[in-house]
């Protein structure tokens, strides 16, 4: 008996566009009680107009810069289903490692969510001169959840990305595939390009939790995610 034996991969498109679609609305869904946050805590205290200014549009940024790191998660499977539907068969391997990945990508909204809420409570008490519960180290901490969560998801699509350009090597290799040759060796230079995109994005993620500039670094990271690699000249050797 196989895992997944019966979920076929146009199954799995749905669910990934679905899935990525709700976390996406979990964390616009946010930004207003985070911002009436930074409200409340202008009226409530003398941080400033300039300072309340200062963080909403840190909130704004940060939001923006997860919105295009989980757009490129997103787009990134994508391709590789894609081919995948094209060419291969069912996986169990893949199957799973979809699997895994989605559930990990239902744990960046409430980690998100999370690294806000503490990173306000710990800008305000900082500003404001009042004393908190929070030291800058356990918000440190707390930032490493969001940026694991992602590296994880990033690693498993390098995975299966790898599993699957060893199988279309082998189809090229065999020329038996029944599909066209030149069909065949595009897919396989589109996956070799998409597995140097994800070893960048891998090797880059220590700028998620680099706490030197709050959530500038999600939108350094993610803007770095719109470059992408297109060469296909290559061709399995």
């Amino acid at each position: 008996m196989r895992s997944f034996r019966a979920f076929h991969h146009h199954l799995w498109a749905p669910l990934i566009d679905g899935t990525y679609a709700i976390v996406l609305t979990l964390l616009v869904l946010e930004l207003p009680s985070f911002a009436m946050m930074h409200i409340r805590a202008f009226n409530a205290t003398t941080i400033g107009v300039n300072s309340l200014i200062v963080n909403m549009m840190r909130l704004v940024i940060g939001y923006f810069g997860v919105f295009l790191i989980i757009f490129d998660i997103w787009s990134k499977k994508r391709r590789l289903l894609t081919v995948s539907e094209r060419h291969c068969q069912v996986s169990p391997f893949e199957n799973w490692m979809f699997l895994l990945s989605l559930f990990l990508a239902t744990l960046l909204p409430p980690s998100m969510d999370l690294f806000w809420e503490v990173t306000q409570d710990y800008d305000l008490h900082k500003i404001s001169n009042i004393s908190g519960y929070l030291e800058h180290s356990e918000m440190q901490v707390i930032s490493y959840l969001f940026g694991v969560v992602t590296l994880l998801i990033y690693v498993i699509i390098f995975l299966g990305c790898s599993s699957r350009i060893s199988q279309l090597k082998m189809k090229i290799r065999a020329n038996d595939s029944g599909d066209s040759g030149e069909e065949i060796s595009v897919s396989y230079a589109d996956l070799r390009s998409l597995r140097r995109d994800l070893v960048g994005r891998i090797l880059a993620s220590p700028l998620l939790v680099i706490g030197w500039f709050p959530y500038i670094q999600f939108i350094i990271y993610g803007l770095s995610g719109l470059w992408h690699s297109d060469d296909f000249s290559d061709a399995p050797p």
